[in-house]
């Protein structure tokens, strides 16, 4: 009898570490596609690398599209500093002028959408993402009319709405693309040149948003986050010493309920502290036992300011 108990546990321990296994291979694949972005922004496509298989060609589709950047805060940073230092970038006075184009919710739906499941753009807060659907206007594009050109400056974000585009780079079709996609994303972001050219098919209907509409959406709200990191960091005894420009490089992740945050075992470099939401704090591998729940103000993985100290704060300084 002890001996079927034991094998039963056995077989529950190995059941846990599978479904264990199978969430860290997503995990890892979604790290592969967004560092097969970051790569081909920086310019790594162009040397020599394999050509990608089926399962990552609609991923790199989208990439070749966007020349510039990285996952929307953290890596920009980055590349923003090495395509100054390469080419220069100037900087863009931003509009203080915000549309409202009104639009039927089918709509606004697919655009929501669109920007959600885009990589680059699924972390904006919903505030954000709000505002920028209400900016977008409408371009409409009749057949074989270019709507990106490769080599040219990029100034917009896009969001096909009805019709169908094909994606050409060095004059050989990649694609096509189909309602509900948003491209041209690091745009918004930086003024980089295209890496494809983006033409339609069939007569098309796009909404565009400007580069300059996105930062002005973007800093209306930055004084009031500055002071809400600068509150929080504040009530922590390990940081009560910073600086307030600290606040100004600290960014906001976002984890979905379930999603781990750090593992146990793991090499800490991130310090967070929790805006909003409850963690969890496990201490196990395979039978997890729960140590506390964390809220609004809480903090952990303070003990990497101590190892790596405060010129590493600016990299790894993340709110929950």
């Amino acid at each position: 009898m002890h001996l079927e108990e034991e094998l039963t546990r056995r077989d529950q321990e190995i059941r846990a570490q599978e479904q264990q296994l199978q969430r860290l291979q997503r995990e890892v694949a979604k790290k592969v596609s967004q560092i097969d972005k970051l790569q081909d922004a920086i310019g790594y496509n162009s040397l020599g690398r394999s050509p990608p298989t089926l399962a990552r060609h609609s991923r790199r589709l989208l990439s070749v599209i966007n020349q510039g950047s990285t996952r929307f805060h953290r890596v920009a940073v980055e590349v923003h500093r090495r395509l100054k230092a390469k080419e220069g970038v100037s900087a863009e006075p931003t509009s203080g002028h915000f549309c409202d184009s009104r639009k039927a919710h089918p709509m606004s739906k697919l655009i929501n959408e669109a920007i959600m499941n885009n990589d680059f753009l699924m972390k904006l807060e919903p505030q954000h993402m709000r505002e920028m659907v209400d900016c977008m206007y409408e371009k409409i594009y009749i057949a074989n009319q270019l709507v990106i050109q490769e080599g040219e400056p990029g100034n917009y974000l896009y969001v096909l709405a009805e019709g169908l585009l094909e994606v050409m780079q060095n004059g050989k079709l990649l694609g096509q693309m189909r309602p509900g996609t948003a491209f041209g994303e690091l745009a918004i972001l930086y003024n980089c040149k295209r890496t494809a050219t983006v033409k339609a098919v069939t007569q098309s209907y796009i909404w565009a948003l400007d580069r300059q509409t996105f930062q002005s959406i973007m800093m209306r709200s930055t004084q009031a986050r500055h002071e809400e990191y600068f509150s929080f960091l504040r009530r922590c005894t390990y940081v009560t010493y910073i600086h307030t420009d600290l606040c100004m490089l600290a960014t906001t992740d976002y984890f979905n309920k379930g999603e781990y945050i750090i593992r146990e075992g793991e090499e800490g470099n991130t310090f967070f502290i929790i805006a909003k939401g409850e963690v969890k704090s496990t201490e196990g591998y395979s039978e997890p036992q729960e140590i506390k729940i964390l809220g609004v103000g809480d903090y952990f993985g303070e003990k990497a300011l101590i190892r790596f100290g405060p010129f590493f704060i600016s990299l790894f300084l993340r709110l929950v």
